[in-house]
């Protein structure tokens, strides 16, 4: 029988549970992930949690107006959180197995893989990036040297991170000494995992080699939000790099051209796709992955999961409220996407919106106070008071965004 979910929130927590209850979960999580390493954290479990075998998802727009592709009649949606206005709420994607090209003019995503004969081009173009690695290693054992540098590189903010949002979680009490080593560990095997998951590697070749050990721990969701964002943050530009060099590859080879070093590419235009691997359902390792099963409702052509967006604080979120979401986004995405799956977003925004007008009000009393620009000035020189008093709000919110909106 189909879990009745009845907010998108409560589909997210089982989600967290589940992926982090054992590493074998976890590791059926980044076999997915490996196919979508272009969505967020937390847009990448809820397409988990809703078809793990997923391996490239757009929007019915995307699909029509994009690729000239239709979804099917009676195809279910997968619900994610969009936070574009700062508000959440819920917009739905399809997977390209439930999708249709049009006659003659429909095209489907680039989708590539990583077939032996790709694999030394595509170490090449990375040991250009990353440095070298072991001349002798084999493929997966240089990406996952290459991806312990790239966790060796940040695992220390991550480390830091994690102790800032420990409470709660099964890091709390574990010697401080212990933890840098534990994060670096996971941080690391999941960079290798995704990428080579990615690239094609049979999930059941993968699983013997990794081992997961302090999963179990990231298990709050401000925790493994830090663990995700790191990874995704790592990965996403290994995968552009991995899809743009593939792409080349096969390029060289209609035009007979196999051979080239493909040391000095890198600047190919890149599809924009959220998957880039020729992929299908049985390389997820997704035989023992339990699917939450949803109830859904007729929306127009399609089904979509029965659930609604969790409860909103109400008032509008203006302009110190976007920019601090566009902060967060940017410079602090574990802690945005907890407070995405928390439900927290849009208190935060609201309530640091009105801490940042409110000092504006009171730095723009303050300083015209000061500098004499009052109502006599206006009244004799209406020209010279505007421009005094558009100086005094740049100089005002300056303070505002160093003080408030950009801590």
């Amino acid at each position: 029988m189909a879990e009745k979910y009845n907010t998108i929130l409560q589909l997210s927590k089982d989600t967290e549970k589940n992926i982090t209850s054992s590493p074998g979960n976890w590791k059926d999580f980044l076999q997915s992930v490996g196919n979508l390493y272009k969505y967020s954290f937390h847009e990448q479990m809820l397409i988990y949690a809703q078809k793990p075998d997923a391996t490239a998802c757009a929007s019915v727009n995307t699909w029509n107006r994009r690729l000239n592709c239709w979804v099917n009649k009676g195809s279910k949606g997968i619900a994610l959180i969009d936070t574009e206005s700062g508000r959440p709420k819920l917009r739905y994607v399809f997977d390209i197995s439930d999708v249709h090209k049009a006659r003659r003019i429909g095209r489907f995503p680039d989708l590539w893989e990583v077939t032996p004969e790709k694999e030394q081009a595509v170490l090449e173009n990375l040991e250009s990036i990353y440095g070298e690695t072991r001349v002798k290693s084999s493929f997966i054992n240089k990406i996952t040297e290459i991806s312990l540098g790239l966790a060796s590189g940040c695992y220390e903010e991550v480390t830091s991170a994690v102790k800032e949002v420990q409470e709660g979680s099964l890091f709390k009490g574990t010697e401080e000494s212990d933890m840098p080593l534990q994060v670096w560990i996971t941080v690391a095997e999941s960079i290798a995992y995704t990428v080579l998951a990615g690239c094609g590697i049979d999930g059941s070749i993968l699983k013997e080699g990794y081992s997961f050990d302090y999963i179990h721990k990231f298990n709050t969701t401000d925790t493994l939000s830090v663990l995700g964002n790191a990874i995704n943050s790592q990965v996403k530009p290994l995968m552009a790099e991995i899809g743009r060099t593939v792409r080349q590859y096969e390029k060289q080879q209609e035009k007979g051209l196999a051979g080239i070093s493909m040391k000095d590419i890198g600047n190919i235009a890149d599809k924009g796709y959220n998957n880039t691997r020729n992929s299908n359902a049985e390389k997820i390792q997704g035989k023992g992955v339990q699917k939450m099963e949803l109830e859904y409702r007729q929306e127009g052509d399609y089904l979509v999961p029965d659930i609604e967006m969790d409860a909103q604080p109400e008032g509008e979120i203006r302009k110190y409220g976007l920019l601090r979401k566009n902060y967060l986004e940017e410079n602090k995405g574990g802690i945005f996407t907890a407070m995405v799956l928390s439900n927290r977003l849009a208190g935060h925004l609201l309530m640091v919106q009105g801490q940042a007008e409110e000092r504006m009000d009171i730095l723009i009393k303050q300083m015209a106070e000061a500098e004499g620009v009052d109502g006599t000035l206006e009244a004799e020189d209406q020209m010279l008071w505007v421009q005094k008093m558009e100086n005094i709000r740049q100089r005002a919110e300056e303070i505002v965004l160093e003080e408030i909106i950009y801590s």
